[in-house]
């Protein structure tokens, strides 16, 4: 196993016994898919600017696919959508979808805010840094990098110049 690899599954693994408290938690309410604010959150963390959204790059299907070989991660992201939709209720809309980007932005601050126990700050966390993993290795999201090509294997030949902007 890869360094990496193992530090990555480490840090996974630190953060799903917290899960077991929240777990009794309905994952269905009111006919609404569990993962129906999922999109809309990974949007708010990595909007639509020079380059494509979280979701137009496909990041929530990514993520939604590595969660099923880990355990307790569906789980999780069911968890933080009902977190994000009580947060968005709790303002007086119907879930997290229906918010005005302004207090989307709140709410996902809140998340990150929030103790490292809350299962809010636990899915801002885990899903943040696998939104940019799976975000970053897609060739669409590098022009605002100013790169072409991953840095391996050739490097950065031109790494004495300025970047490249479109």
């Amino acid at each position: 196993m890869k360094r990496r690899s193992f530090l990555g599954a480490i840090a996974g693994l630190s953060v799903f016994p917290f899960i077991a408290k929240y777990s009794a938690v309905n994952t269905e309410k009111n006919g609404k898919p569990p993962l129906d604010s999922f999109s809309s959150f990974l949007d708010t963390l990595i909007p639509e600017d020079e380059t494509p959204s979280a979701s137009a790059l496909g990041v929530g299907a990514d993520i939604v696919n590595l969660a099923k070989s880990i355990t307790n991660y569906t789980k999780l992201l069911e968890l933080g959508c009902q977190w994000l939709d009580a947060n968005a209720q709790s303002l007086g809309f119907d879930d997290f979808t229906a918010l005005p980007q302004v207090a989307k932005d709140s709410v996902v601050a809140k998340a990150e805010r929030a103790s490292e126990t809350d299962i809010g700050k636990i899915f801002f966390d885990r899903v943040y840094a696998d939104a940019l993993r799976f975000y970053y290795s897609k060739p669409d999201s590098w022009t605002s990098l100013g790169i072409s090509s991953p840095p391996q294997p050739i490097g950065y030949p031109d790494y004495d110049k300025p970047p490249l902007h479109s």
